[in-house]
């Protein structure tokens, strides 16, 4: 058998392989038994599958990120992080995402920052929704942007409708 038969019969055994692994989920014992090679031999194969592109793993998640983008975008700014989540379709789910990557970004700092500037509106209000309980003991959290409101009613300055009318009370009778 010449060398490139040789290749070509390694490489359909690695998609057999592969397909048996992947699709109909065997493990790499019975993968040998069925191919007729030792266990060490299936794990070599799935490698070699995965290097020529053959075998793609890609991870779907809402919450997953994008990892490579990450590292290229703190190594061209000189970051010490950068978060990226996928898009998806829907502006309210993007911001969805975007909360709970943050939230799980600052769960995950350490050492746990002791001050802890912010700002505000409605994405950061999520962040704050999606942040377990207790996460900031010790964390000082300041606002670094706005003002103070002596509104009574709770929400954010995002949640008001800059097309809505202003309520004004009536005056005490």
């Amino acid at each position: 058998m010449a060398a490139t038969d040789t290749v070509a019969a390694n490489e359909l055994l690695a998609v057999r392989a592969a397909e048996l692994y992947y699709e109909e989920n065997k493990t790499q014992d019975e993968i040998g038994a069925i191919l007729r090679v030792t266990r060490w031999k299936v794990g070599r194969l799935l490698q070699q599958a995965r290097d020529r592109g053959i075998i793609r793993i890609e991870i779907v998640h809402p919450r997953a990120r994008r990892l490579s983008l990450e590292r290229e975008l703190t190594a061209r700014f000189g970051l010490r992080d950068a978060i990226v989540v996928p898009g998806p379709p829907d502006d309210r789910e993007l911001q969805a995402r975007v909360a709970e990557a943050a939230a799980d970004f600052l769960v995950s700092v350490r050492p746990i920052p002791r001050l802890l500037g912010v700002s505000w509106g409605r994405t950061l209000h999520q962040v704050a929704e999606c942040l377990p309980e207790g996460w900031s003991t010790g964390v000082n959290v300041v606002q670094i942007n706005g003002g103070v409101s002596l509104s009574k009613r709770p929400g954010t300055a995002a949640s008001a409708s800059p097309s809505a009318p202003a309520r004004r009370r009536a005056p005490p009778s």
